[in-house]
This record gives structure tokens, C-alpha cells and sequence, in this order.
């Protein structure tokens, strides 16, 4: 639904089903920001962006992360990301993607 909501607001979506698979999506296409389920496959989502920030070229890039586990929040905000659970109202994410690009540009 996540994407459904993106691309019907106009934004262009890269899908990963895993960690494994993100990490070469970002090797080959730098993303604006990044979305990122907590429990993944290989990596779960707090490893993928601790490794993911310690690279210069993706340090920067805005990141959410997403669980339905609330627990998740505190590492969310160690690594200075925002932390929203699921499920997710579409309202939410619009506003925290526009408000995370526009912080960008």
C-alpha cells in the first residue's frame, strides 16, 4: 500500500524485498530518502541503515522506518530517523516525504 500511496502522489518508487536487494537498488540509483521496514530478511532495518550511514554518498539521505513493533522507536531516533508504526495512515507518509524533500532542496 505504501507504494500505492507514492506513486498515486507522484513520487518515484524503487521496491527492495530485502536487504540485500536495497543495498544494490542504492548502489545503483542514490535515493532522495529511504523507507525501510524494521524486520527484514539478512539484515533487519537497524543494521541496513547503521551500515548504510557509515557511507558518505547515503549518510545523509532522510530515512523512515517503519514496524509494527513500537519498540523499534528508540532505535529509529539513535539513528536519527523517524519512526512511524504500522499500520500507516497514508496522510502520514505524505506529509513525511514532503516534508523530507523539501528539507532536502
Amino acid at each position: 500500500m505504501l507504494r500505492v500511496h507514492l506513486c498515486n502522489a507522484g513520487y518515484l518508487v524503487s521496491m527492495a524485498e530485502d536487504a540485500v536487494e536495497a543495498g544494490r537498488l542504492m548502489l545503483a540509483m542514490t535515493p532522495d530518502l529511504l523507507i525501510i521496514d524494521v524486520e527484514m530478511p539478512y539484515l533487519d532495518g537497524v543494521e541496513f541503515v547503521r551500515a548504510m550511514r557509515s557511507e558518505a554518498a547515503f549518510a545523509s539521505i532522510p530515512v523512515l522506518m517503519i514496524s509494527a513493533n513500537d519498540e523499534h522507536a528508540r532505535h529509529a531516533a539513535s539513528l536519527e530517523c523517524r519512526f512511524l508504526p504500522k499500520p500507516i495512515l497514508k496522510d502520514t507518509l505524505l506529509q513525511w516525504v514532503s516534508d523530507a524533500l523539501a528539507s532536502e532542496g
